[in-house]
């Protein structure tokens, strides 16, 4: 399970960025715990639905650790799924060697219309 694998890492990436802008340490730590949760599931559900049963196949941290990072500032659903996605792809033996640093850094680079016009070509319109 990717909790298992991260332990405290969505409170230990909180402290630096929230005091250099002036943000409550509480609301942004709330703020991440709650979309750290959501990665989780949304990531277990893509498990399942690629026919994946628990237990789950651990990331390796080299991934794992600036994934989740970037994943859990991100608050807009379009995007929010994409990073679930990319987590699980992570996570599935059979994909795992193929998700690269390179996705990361892509990923952070997108707007929500740049998530739904990738939806549109994969589903062929």
């Amino acid at each position: 399970m990717v909790t298992e694998v991260l332990g405290e890492l969505p409170a230990n990436l909180v402290g630096i960025l929230a005091y250099k802008v002036g943000i409550r340490l509480d609301e942004t730590y709330h703020d991440r715990v709650r979309r750290y949760d959501e990665l989780v599931a949304a990531t277990r559900e893509h498990l399942k639905r690629r026919g994946q049963k628990e237990p789950f196949e651990k990331p390796t941290p080299a991934l794992a650790l600036p994934l989740i990072s970037a994943a859990i500032d991100e608050d807009r659903e379009e995007l929010k799924d994409l990073w679930a996605r990319l987590l699980a792809s992570a996570m599935q033996p059979g994909r795992k060697n193929r998700v690269r640093q390179s996705f990361i850094a892509t990923l952070k680079e997108l707007d929500p219309l740049d998530a739904l016009c990738l939806r549109a070509i994969g589903q062929g319109r």
